[in-house]
């Protein structure tokens, strides 16, 4: 973990998992618990542990199955910033075919060797 960690400090890291009795906030001090949701009957068993602070937010569902610990659904608080930026229009001018046949002609009567270099 250590060395993961060392090698890579901006990686986002996560540990989950059904622990029994443990909790990881001594052991791993800079991990947050993300989960806020019971996830067997009232209680929060089941562990998603991760470096990055606000980074998801939890809601559980019901037990798959004969399971008896809820689903839980993880979704990341992130938006890229393309959906925070405002939406922006352009108004484009599309060309009569009477002007497309203006151009091609200009096309066809063209010199194009003085822009080729030998």
């Amino acid at each position: 973990r250590r060395k993961l960690q060392s090698s890579s400090p901006d990686a986002p890291f996560i540990i989950t998992g059904d622990f029994n009795h443990c909790s990881l906030s001594s052991t791993l001090p800079s991990f947050k618990q993300m989960l806020k949701c019971p996830t067997r009957g009232k209680r929060i068993i089941d562990l998603f542990y991760t470096n990055i602070k606000d980074g998801f937010y939890s809601s559980a569902l019901p037990p798959l199955g004969n399971s008896d610990h809820n689903l839980v659904l993880l979704r990341s608080r992130y938006t890229p910033a393309v959906q925070k930026q405002p939406v922006t229009f352009r108004t484009m001018r599309v060309w009569t075919e009477e002007a497309c046949e203006t151009l091609r002609g200009c096309f066809e009567c063209t010199d194009w060797s003085v822009l080729v270099c030998c």
